[in-house]
């Protein structure tokens, strides 16, 4: 199956899109306070490991 030049033209404006999305929000990452990761993080990572947790709590079969 060919692929026509609007297609082409639309998956490669798809993608210009999606990268300028992806520098967009690295810029503003960049532009956040210093140390604010190094405070955050320890809290979200224990978060998402107690949700990890609990979700395979959830998925264990019944004994």
């Amino acid at each position: 199956m060919a692929t026509s030049i609007d297609d082409t033209q639309a998956v490669a404006a798809n993608k210009l899109r999606r990268y300028r999305k992806a520098a967009a929000l690295l810029r503003k990452w960049l532009a956040e306070p210093e140390g604010y990761d190094e405070r955050t993080w320890p809290a979200l990572e224990e978060e998402l490991k107690d949700s990890a947790l609990r979700c395979r709590e959830n998925d264990e079969p019944a004994a």
